[in-house]
């Protein structure tokens, strides 16, 4: 359940929208792990091949985001950890109204048995501030929060890095002013 904003008590450092926190069970190498952003700049440091690269494709997706937009593999099955039947990402963002509970953004990958192929299929579920919703629905609720997955001027995976890097200044311009919150 989403925590209580604080905003009662005056030191409100967080804007709306920040991620405030990240819970991941079964999601790639993760079995469970939790994590607590800070209201500034947060840094994810760790040796190669220590999994920085999953949390930000767990934001991606659990925000809404296609598993192609991560640069990775362009199937949600792959972000299921290895012996695994379901992944889930849990994301808590900051809600400015006063003491309001935090937004909260579940989404549940399920991999299930077709009964008639003999096939693996997978199914995503989510669940907005508590109640079931759709990948559209949660879309337009981060855009509202000028969230946008698919900028690279937000969300820069390292697989997609070389596409960042050969943008053309006017793409550039436009994805950072969208980042900024500057719609022109």
């Amino acid at each position: 359940m989403a925590a209580t904003n604080g905003a009662a008590d005056g030191a409100v450092a967080f804007k709306n929208g920040n991620l405030v926190r990240l819970l991941l069970r079964d999601f790639m190498t993760y079995k469970k792990v939790e994590m607590k952003a800070g209201p500034n700049l947060n840094l994810v440091l760790g040796p190669n091949g220590t999994g920085k690269s999953a949390l930000v494709c767990s934001i991606i997706i659990g925000l809404g985001g296609e598993p192609s937009t991560t640069g990775r593999s362009g199937h949600l099955g792959e972000y299921i950890r290895f012996g695994c039947d379901s992944a889930l990402v849990e994301i808590e963002l900051y809600n400015e109204t006063p003491k309001a509970k935090n937004y909260l953004i579940q989404r549940v990958i399920q991999a299930k048995q077709s009964h008639s192929s003999g096939k693996t299929e997978y199914t995503s579920h989510f669940k907005l501030n508590g109640k079931d919703s759709n990948r559209t629905h949660v879309r337009e609720f981060t855009r509202q929060l000028n969230i946008n997955v698919d900028n690279l001027c937000q969300f820069l995976p390292q697989e997609r890095v070389v596409e960042f890097v050969k943008m053309d200044r006017k793409t550039l311009l436009e994805c950072t002013e969208k980042a900024a919150g500057d719609e022109h």
